[in-house]
């Protein structure tokens, strides 16, 4: 597309050159071409933007933000066996990073598609200056801290409502179903 763009262009202005030339008569108006973007080299530029705003934004050190929330919670396990703390102090980086990777990459186009390029360039451009260097890593140390704060209290809603559930049915049978029978014996409908 952009390749036509270019052609169009070049044609229109040996065309205008061409005349001029041949003593046809000129205007006194300067000859104005607009050439406005296509809609794919805007896609590709917001997703060009994109990308490069979710590199900005994962901060400078994500890997050794993750070994540290690694390193805590291996070193708060102790019920684990020692081959098991190893395997995963090993492991787990990688997959976290790898996990983290899959994440941001598929956020990618979802900026690209809601956010113009003028708003992605102004997210690129604050990202690249030192201030922004400084929050993107902190988002990501408050991303870790949202995390666990998340995880504690989804941990504590599904206790609930699993107490909750469980006043109204027999949670101490595996196969029953239905309301919880009453004093009686009598299932409630």
């Amino acid at each position: 597309m952009r390749f036509i763009l270019i052609t169009i262009l070049g044609l229109a202005l040996t065309t205008t050159a061409a005349a001029q030339e041949s003593g046809a008569e000129a205007t006194e108006e300067p000859l104005l071409l607009v050439v406005q973007a296509a809609p794919d080299d805007e896609a590709a530029r917001r997703l060009e933007l994109a990308e490069r705003f979710v590199e900005l934004s994962q901060g400078e050190s994500l890997a050794d933000l993750a070994q540290t929330y690694i390193d805590q919670l291996l070193a708060a396990d102790t019920q684990s066996e020692a081959e098991h703390r190893e395997w995963f102090r090993v492991n787990l980086p990688r997959e976290m990073t790898n996990l983290m990777t899959g994440i941001m990459d598929s956020l990618v186009p979802v900026f690209a598609e809601r956010l113009t390029v003028e708003e992605l360039t102004a997210l690129v451009d604050f990202y690249e200056t030192p201030l922004g260097r400084s929050i993107a890593q902190k988002q990501v140390e408050i991303g870790m801290d949202q995390g666990a704060a998340m995880e504690a209290a989804v941990l504590q809603f599904q206790v609930d409502l699993m107490r909750k559930f469980c006043t109204e049915f027999d949670c101490s049978e595996p196969t029953a179903s239905g309301p919880r029978p009453d004093k009686q014996g009598v299932r409630r409908n």
